[in-house]
């Protein structure tokens, strides 16, 4: 199935995340860090990345922002993941990009749902 990438600084939420993914049949490669993220990305290719919105390194949008330009020409499918509140800049900023989200907490089929939504 997808190979799926996971940013976020809390290991519990990464833990969880590649739990629930693999028992969807995904592998999940996960990083705590949005240094660590990229690193792994740049040798790596992943279907999607689901990405903690706020981080101590870097945001979410941020993180989107970098990774696509790292990969011109394809793709990026990219959820947020996120335990605040979405305000108006940031849906638009996500409708204008078609970035999914995770609201935390979360369950295993809020994170079906979005695998479904993501077609992966």
């Amino acid at each position: 199935m997808a190979k799926i990438l996971i940013i976020d600084d809390e290991e519990m939420v990464s833990e969880l995340l590649t739990i629930f993914l693999s028992r969807l049949g995904h592998n999940a490669v996960s990083a705590i860090s949005y240094s660590e993220a990229e690193e792994i990305y740049r040798k790596e290719k992943f279907d999607a990345v689901f990405c903690d919105y706020k981080m101590p390194e870097c945001s979410g949008m941020d993180a989107y922002i970098n990774l696509k330009s790292l990969s011109p020409g394809n793709r990026l499918r990219f959820a947020l993941v996120t335990g605040t509140v979405v305000d108006q800049s940031l849906m638009k900023f996500m409708k204008n990009e078609n970035i999914a989200y995770l609201m935390k907490p979360f369950t295993g089929d809020d994170i079906k749902r979005l695998v479904e939504l993501l077609s992966l």
